[in-house]
């Protein structure tokens, strides 16, 4: 099979798979706009006092802390949720736009027009400093983000702070009022003080006119040292906005001298850089991450700074508001003040490492080396990441890297790598690291006849030995595919993959510990064992329920896990069972250092740790869900590859464990007696780095074994016994950090009421009453007979109270057994449902299940009847699929068949067909008055319907009925459960037409074989035209003879013949000398090049000999002939005879050409030269040349742009056919003018 039908037919099925992945399980929430996975937004709706923020700071111990405008209160945030679930909590604002800033103690400060505020005991103490009222501005514009004050506050030791002004850098003592200046602006060269930010080591920066200063322990007097930084002669002035790094490291804005511009600058320790941001206005820099940093711009624009390229944010959520201020955390977080809240960027703990931001095609496969370089392959690229560096190398021309192999990259053993590549090559394509260029080692392999085989390389795969797995396809002759070994210089056949063995299209090849080789297939259950020369395939009878084998691995005890379409088997030695399903093709399987399993699949990286998986998507930083490859390197780091770039996995980037809570309001201290508990719990990872919805949970009870922890925020334990009881459970976020302080609920199961002591003492207590009491009227009888009825009438009281109290406890318990009844009946239904999908899912027919599932459905529910119908809305017609009696059903339900459920949706009922074609269910229940039957002509219709749509809101393709004969209401839980029994029913109608769509595909693609061979069949009769050929040589004779005879005659006799029949004669033997043209092309185009004499020739002494015969017409028609030939003998192995014949017909072929040409110099040019080893013929003409797109379709036979006269299209056919007979090939391509070039090229062979 040829290449590029190798490389379509494997393609479009790849493709067709994956696009139906993904449209199928793609996640609802991922479309643009989403909020990106580095990025946490909190507004009012989070508790911020107003979603308007105008500053923002960060406290020592990660407080943040937020103003707003004019309102009562400020927020803070620790990251953690309040007792009322809230994330923001809140203080008295110290006013309008006012910055608060946490000093070390814990100590809020801020300012005010006039001075200084400190909090303290509840409330914002102010204190008027001399020289803040003069320099304090509270105007704001909405837009800078840069701190509006003209003074600058840091808080210092307990109940001290600095501020800044223009002249002096200041300590104030909020103890005793005092102001003592700490450094002054004339004290140093950096002109006036502009701002001021704390640096390492308690050290304090300070920017000014003309540069920037760093101050060494500012609160002590005596140990105070000072730097400048004079950066004039870089052309700037005006340093302001400063940030920090670590290692004394600052980024500041400066205004340029010359464009008035500002500018960002950057000084790393050593020595100060300056950083052109294109023309705009610069408000703030700060450090990121690996290198890169971070600036605000003019026009609210934020932007990424990596590797000199600029990456402009998303205006999305938050970030599409204002920008106020900015907070810098280390390891690249920072916080953003806007109009719409508070933003906090954290990176996410998957990254796509910052030379590859650009590279969004898909990285399928990974592979490291003995010399620790890990190789990606990235279809146009291959990638390579060696000691923290990065190098793109980009593939040869029409080659890509196999997109649906994840094993296409594997190093050989004299450390070069091999590449799969497509289309489909007859040779390896391998990477030399040492030349970095790539190379070409052509397939090689003789048979058991010592021929040297042609085939394709598919598949390459790794093996344990430092060898690799060569998949080859014969691409003629018997079309077997085989698998081989190649060692870097040789190939070697291992197994010939039998077809009955039915494993197509392989995708993976795997080695167990046991010599054991695995082979993985796509189509159907291709999945073979191969080991000691046998072979074991695995399919449904066996217990294999996977479709394709798209990875494997090897676990430990050997267990082996293989990822198919949709889930993952478990083959143990013995058996197979599915390990997880819903994944829309799993790629990829690694198994990791600590003990995890990574898989790579449609729907995200699923990480399998101690019986729990985590599920990593693109809202957790990959750049897409769907991952193709997971790979772990010889350093323990996680390299995720997927359909949109790399992504690294970065543990470190979220260490805080989540927090797990148990809310007492929904759970209660007492349970029920049955002992039957329900509790709730959640949980919270600080910063929302967790969603709510994705922390997993692991319980315990009275210190038993702890749960696998999983999703889920309820815990159900039935029959416990009677006490108290302990309940723990923690909470795990998608980076394993669990909780160290599980939370703990205790909660008691109470006793029946008949063993309460409380009842047992009242009722021992009373009978002692009476019988003293009776005893007592016995002896006093007359006496006491008033007492005797007072003391009766007490008893009768608490007996009355005893009964109230027991039909409460009678009342709580008919509670709670209505609530056992409700969890059992949806457990009952959430059966059913599992047993129609098992049903549904076992087979492809339809609607061939569908009587079995309607009789269960029936059983299970209790309904008369039920049927499935399909809908024409344009016909107003139904038909019935299948359906359903009950064995107890009445004649009228049996009566109830199509014609019925016609007359009912059509009939305008309740507007029955509109609600059931727009994707609603309708029940009918009792029909009320007449009104409501107007238009149903049956009188057979049963008391309560429910109609269900089968089919989406797009497209309905039919509808379930359900009936009952007696007067129902149709309950939610039935409505619910029918609706999603009918969802199911469409899913697989809708698998069924997909499936009758391919049938239809392959029956046409059988019709084209057909063809094709009928068309084969056509070609024989050019045989049969041969021998036609030699019968009507023989009368073209004598009729050639006569008519030449009798010109010949007249010739001799001129004058003596009438001149008209003279004329007749010519043209009948001009006639019959072009039919016998057309019989020598035709005869010479079906000579079979294989019966040919085959001998070693000279192309030159060939190409002289043709012009010696064709000379005399290239001088007749005034052409000019360049002849350029090789100086020294060019020796090919071919036909004498066929190779003049091929230089005359392209000679002749370029004369017609040329004698289109009416006033141009005609000229042909000959040129022989070798190239490669191989012999090169080229004719050149300067006619009007080859038409667009005709290059190929010239060397068809029978195509001519030619005038009847000059030929009928063989030439160039026979050309092609003598070539080819040579093992040679022949190209045509318009020359760099106006002509053509006719191109030959023939393997040259050795002299002798």
């Amino acid at each position: 099979m040829p290449a590029r039908l190798v490389e379509k037919k494997d393609n479009i099925f790849a493709l067709i798979l994956f696009a139906g992945a993904v449209m199928l399980l793609r996640p609802a929430g991922e479309a643009l706009g989403n909020t990106p996975a580095d990025w946490r937004f909190f507004d009012s709706s989070d508790g911020l006092v107003e979603s308007w923020t105008r500053c923002v700071s960060i406290g020592p111990d990660g407080k943040v802390w937020a103003t707003h405008g004019d309102v009562a209160e400020l927020s803070w945030m620790d990251g953690w949720p309040g007792p009322d679930g809230r994330f923001v909590h809140t203080l008295p604002s110290p006013g309008s736009n006012m910055k608060v800033y946490e000093s070390r103690s814990g100590q809020l400060w801020s300012l005010y027009q006039n001075g200084i505020e400190l909090y303290r005991e509840g409330k914002w103490n102010q204190f008027k400093v001399k020289g803040v009222e003069n320099n304090y501005s509270t105007d704001f514009d909405g837009i800078s983000m840069l701190n509006i004050n003209r003074v600058s506050l840091l808080p210092s030791k307990n109940n001290k702070a600095l501020y800044l002004l223009p002249d002096c850098l200041m300590s104030f003592d909020a103890i005793s009022g005092q102001n003592e200046p700490v450094i002054k602006a004339e004290a140093t060269k950096l002109g006036g003080f502009i701002d001021m930010i704390p640096g390492s080591e308690g050290s304090l920066w300070i920017t000014g006119q003309r540069g920037i200063g760093r101050l060494e322990q500012p609160d002590e007097p005596h140990g105070r040292i000072w730097h400048e930084y004079l950066l004039e002669s870089m052309g700037v002035k005006d340093f302001q906005a400063p940030t920090t790094g670590p290692d004394k490291e600052l980024f500041a804005v400066a205004v340029n001298r010359r464009s008035n511009k500002k500018e960002l600058i950057h000084f790393d320790g050593m020595k100060w850089n300056e950083f052109s941001c294109h023309g705009r206005d610069v408000l703030k820099g700060w450090l990121g991450l690996e290198g890169s940093y971070w600036i605000s711009t003019e026009r609210q624009q934020l932007s990424l700074v990596q590797n000199g390229t600029e990456e402009i944010q998303e205006k999305v959520g938050i970030l599409a508001g204002d920008l106020h201020d900015v907070a810098i955390e280390n390891d690249g977080i920072f916080w953003l003040a806007t109009s719409q809240g508070l933003a906090r960027f954290a990176p996410s703990i998957w990254r796509t490492p910052g030379a590859l931001k650009g590279i969004k095609d898909r990285i399928h496969a990974i592979y490291e080396d003995s010399q620790g370089r890990i190789w990606f392959a990235a279809v146009f690229h291959l990638l390579l990441y060696q000691e923290g560096s990065w190098k793109i190398y980009a593939l040869p021309r029409n080659l890509e890297t196999q997109p649906f192999f994840t094993q296409s990259l594997c190093s050989l053993p004299d450390g070069r790598i091999a590449i799969g590549v497509i289309p489909y090559q007859y040779f390896l394509l391998v990477f030399n690291p040492t030349t970095e260029k790539f190379e070409f080692i052509r397939h090689s392999l003789e048979d058991s006849t010592g021929q040297s085989q042609k085939s394709l390389i598919r598949l390459i795969a790794p093996r344990k030995d430092g060898s690799i797995w060569v998949e080859t396809n014969q691409a003629e002759g018997s079309g077997k595919v085989c698998l081989e070994i190649f060692d870097g210089k040789n190939f070697q056949s291992c197994l010939e993959l039998k077809r009955e063995w039915n494993v197509t299209n392989l995708r993976y090849i795997f080695e167990a510990q046991d010599g054991t080789v695995w082979i993985g297939g796509v189509i159907g259950k291709s999945l073979l064992k191969y080991k000691d020369g046998k072979a074991k395939i695995f399919g449904p009878s066996d217990g294999y329920s996977g479709v394709g084998g798209f990875c494997i691995a090897e676990l430990e005890g050997g267990k082996i896990w293989v990822g198919g379409r949709d889930n993952i088997s478990e083959f143990d030695g013995r058996k197979w069972s599915v390990v997880r399903s819903g994944l829309a093709g799993v790629r990829s399987i690694v198994r990791g250092r600590d003990g995890s399993i990574w898989v790579a699949s449609g729907t995200g990286v699923h990480r399998f740790h101690e019986g729990a998986w985590i599920v990593y998507t693109n809202e957790d930083g990959l750049p897409n869900t769907v991952v193709f490859k997971i790979f772990e390197d010889s350093e323990g780091r996680i390299w995720a590859g997927t359909i949109q770039g790399l992504g690294l996995y970065h543990p470190e980037a979220d260490t805080d464990p989540p927090r797990t809570l148990i809310s007492s309001k929904e759970n209660l201290k007492d349970a029920a007696p049955d002992g039957n508990v329900r509790l709730i719990f959640s949980g919270a990872d600080r910063w929302k780095q967790t969603q709510l919805e994705h922390l997993l949970y692991s319980y315990r009870l009275n210190d038993g074994p702890w749960s696998v922890f999983k999703t889920g925020t309820v815990a159900l334990f039935n029959n416990l016994s009677h006490g108290m009881h302990r309940f723990e459970v923690r909470a795990m976020d998608n980076n394993l950090n669990i909780d160290p302080r599980p939370a703990v609920f205790e909660f008691t199961v109470l006793l029946p009421w008949y063993k309460e002591i409380g009842f047992q003492v009242v009722a021992a207590a009373g009978t002692t009453i009476i019988v003293i009491l009776l005893g007592y009227a016995i002896h006093r009888h007359v006496l006491l007979e008033k007492l005797v009825v007072k003391r009766t009438r007490d008893l009768q009281a608490a007996n009355l109270h005893l009964q109230e109290n027991f039909s409460e406890l009678e009342r709580a318990d008919r509670m709670l057994k209505q609530e056992h009844e409700k969890l059992e009946l949806t457990l009952e239904h959430e059966r059913l449902l599992a047993r129609i999908a098992f049903r549904l899912n076992s087979t492809d027919a339809f609607p061939g299940p569908m009587d079995e599932l309607l009789d269960m459905i029936g059983r299970a529910t209790g309904i008369n009847s039920i049927g499935i119908y399909s809908l024409d809305p344009g016909l107003r017609k139904t038909a019935r699929l299948a359906h359903w009696h009950s064995a107890a059903a009445d004649q009228p339900d049996r009566e109830f068949e199509e014609k019925n459920i016609s007359e009912l949706l059509f009939s305008g009922v309740n507007g029955l067909f509109q609600k059931v074609i727009s994707g609603e269910s309708v029940a009918i229940s009792d029909f009320p008055d007449a009104n409501d039957k107007k238009g149903v002509q049956s009188s057979r219709l049963p008391d309560s319907v429910f109609m269900l749509p089968v089919g989406t809101a797009d497209s309905i393709m039919g509808c379930i009925c359900l009936c009952r004969s007696s007067r129902y209401l149709w309950k939610p839980e039935e409505r619910n459960l029918f609706s999603t029994i009918a969802a199911m029913i469409a899913n697989a109608w809708r698998r069924y037409e997909y499936l009758q769509e391919r049938l239809e595909a392959d029956r046409k693609r059988t019709e084209a074989i057909q063809m094709a061979e009928k068309t084969a069949r056509l070609a024989s009769i050019g045989v049969m035209a041969a021998g036609i050929t030699h019968e009507i040589n023989q009368p073209l004779n004598s009729i050639r003879i006569i008519s030449e005879g009798a010109i010949l005659d007249h010739e001799r006799k001129k004058g003596k013949r009438p001149e008209e029949k003279i004329l007749t004669f010519r043209k009948i033997f001009q006639q019959v000398r072009r039919i016998e043209d057309v019989i020598r092309h035709m005869r010479t185009f079906w000579i079979n090049p294989a019966e040919s004499i085959q001998e070693a020739i000279d192309l030159n002494e060939s190409v002289e000999s043709a012009l010696s015969l064709v000379s005399t017409q290239i001088n007749s028609h005034e052409i000019e002939l360049k002849l350029y030939l090789h100086e020294s003998p060019l020796i090919i192995q071919g036909n004498r005879v066929h190779l003049e014949q091929i230089v005359i017909n392209l000679l002749i072929n370029a004369i017609h050409a040329l004698d289109e040409l009416v006033s141009e110099a005609k000229t042909i040019k000959i040129l022989t030269h070798l190239v490669e080893g191989h012999a090169v013929l080229e004719i050149e003409d300067n006619g009007k040349g080859i038409p667009a797109g005709d290059e190929e379709e010239i060397f068809e036979p029978f195509y001519t742009t030619k005038l009847p006269e000059k030929g009928v299209g063989l030439g160039l056919a026979i050309v092609k056919k003598f070539v080819e007979g040579m093992n040679g090939t022949i190209s045509a391509r318009k020359s760099s003018g106006s002509g053509a070039i006719f191109t030959v090229e023939l393997q040259t062979c050795p002299r002798g």
